[in-house]
C-alpha cells in the first residue's frame, strides 16, 4: 500500500483532477494507493507531528495560512523519507523547491496526461526504489513522538541506564523500548547482529572489526565481545562477499 497525501485549498482539483489520476495509475501499477486529503497546510503538519506517515505527498504552493513551501520545509524536519510532488500554478517557484528534496513538479496548466504520466513515473519510482521503513515512538523535547527511519539509516541499537537506543548518522535517539530481546528478534533478520550484549549494529554500516570494538561507517566506536566476535567477522565477511557479486 502506498499512503498518498494530498494538500490543496482547492478541493475541487483535488477531487476531480488528482483523486482519479491516482485511481488509473493504482489499476495501472497494479499497487493499492490510500490517499488523504487535505484542504489546508496546518492539518497536513498536525496529522504528521500525531504519527500518520506518508510514502507520497503532493502539494499545492499557494494556499491561505502555510503555504506549500512552508510546509514541505515543517515536514522535512520530521521526514525526510517520503517522495514529495509539487502541483501548483506558480511555475517559477520550481527552482525554490528543490531544496525540499522534490520528486517533480508539474504545473497546473499542464494537461491530464502529462499529470498523470509524472505521478505515475513518480510511484512507479517509489514502487522500484522499495524503501523498507520501521517506525518507532521517540522521545523528543520532552514529548513522545512517532516517527518512521529508513533502515538503511540504521546504524544501530543500544541499552543503556534503563534505555533504549537507536543510533543513526548524526546522533542517537531513546526509543520507546524497554525489552531489548524485541529489537534483536526484530531486526536481527533485517541484516543486524548483536556484537554484545544490549548492542546491535547494521551489518551495512560496519566499517572495520577490531579485537574488542567495531568502527562504524559514521566512526562511531561500538563495543564488541570476545564471544561474538567471530558470528560478527563471518557476517560482516558474507556481507561483503555478497557486494562484489553484484
Amino acid at each position: 500500500m502506498i499512503r498518498v497525501a494530498i494538500c490543496d485549498d482547492d478541493e475541487k482539483y483535488m477531487k476531480s483532477i488528482i483523486k482519479p489520476a491516482l485511481l488509473t495509475i493504482e489499476q495501472k501499477l497494479k499497487t493499492h494507493v490510500r490517499p488523504l486529503f487535505f484542504t489546508t497546510g496546518n492539518s497536513l503538519v498536525q496529522t504528521v507531528k500525531s504519527g500518520e506517515m506518508f510514502d507520497l505527498i503532493l502539494l499545492d504552493i499557494d494556499m491561505p495560512g502555510l503555504n506549500g513551501k512552508e510546509i514541505a520545509k515543517q515536514l522535512r524536519e520530521i521526514d525526510s523519507n517520503f517522495f514529495l510532488v509539487f502541483i501548483s500554478s506558480y511555475e517559477k517557484e520550481v527552482f525554490d523547491t528543490i531544496k525540499y528534496k522534490i520528486n517533480a513538479f508539474v504545473p497546473k496548466s499542464a494537461s491530464k496526461e502529462k499529470l498523470l504520466s509524472e505521478l505515475n513515473r513518480v510511484i512507479k519510482e517509489f514502487i522500484e526504489y522499495k524503501p523498507e521503513f520501521e517506525y518507532f515512538h521517540i522521545y523528543k523535547d520532552g514529548i513522545v513522538i512517532h516517527v518512521k527511519y529508513n533502515v538503511d539509516n540504521i546504524y544501530g541499537f543500544y541499552f543503556m541506564d534503563k534505555f533504549c537506543y537507536i543510533k543513526l548518522n548524526s546522533e542517537d535517539v531513546i526509543i520507546q523500548e524497554t525489552v531489548f530481546k524485541r529489537l534483536i528478534e526484530r531486526f536481527c533478520e533485517k541484516g543486524f547482529i548483536e556484537c554484545k550484549r544490549n548492542y546491535l549494529v547494521n551489518t551495512t554500516k560496519i566499517k572495520t572489526i577490531e579485537s574488542d570494538h567495531i568502527v562504524l561507517c559514521n566512526d562511531d566506536i561500538v563495543p564488541l565481545s570476545k564471544r561474538k566476535r567471530n558470528l560478527v567477522l563471518s557476517e560482516f565477511t558474507k556481507y561483503v562477499m555478497s557486494t562484489r557479486r553484484r
